[in-house]
Order: C-alpha cells, then structure tokens, then sequence
C-alpha cells in the first residue's frame, strides 16, 4: 500500500501532468458524447498518469545510469 501512495503522491514532473489533464479532457469529452473509444483513450491517459507509466511500463527504454568509477583506488 505505500508504494501506491508513493506513486500517486511523488515524482510528479511536467509530462506526467500533461498526460493527466489529457485524460481528464477527453474523459469529460467520452462523457458528454457518450463515446466509448474517446473513453478508452482517456482510460488510456489516466492510467499511464497515475501510475507513473510510460510507453515501456518497466522502464525497459530507460537510459542506463553510468557507473561511477572509484578514483581513490589504483
């Protein structure tokens, strides 16, 4: 339960914000129209917002992080 917490709370960065209120338009819009492939998409939105997903929902396309290297030792 609190990893969800984290992830609903947390990391909030500006695509993520975008993709939000995407979702959040086009549900109204699935709403007010009652079409259920603009309901999809919003779905679509939403989760990938809420839960911090992108594309690769592992972070497979993720660019490695560079190990540091130990200068002090020889």
């Amino acid at each position: 339960m609190n990893t969800i917490k984290k992830t609903l709370l947390y990391n909030w960065h500006f695509v993520r914000v975008v993709r939000l209120l995407l979702g959040i338009i086009v549900a109204y819009q699935a709403v007010s129209m009652r079409d259920v492939l603009a309901g999809g998409v919003a779905l679509f939105f939403l989760v990938q917002a809420l839960g911090n997903i992108g594309c690769c929902g592992t972070s497979a396309c993720a660019i490695p992080m560079p190990e540091k290297k130990d200068t002090l030792s020889n």
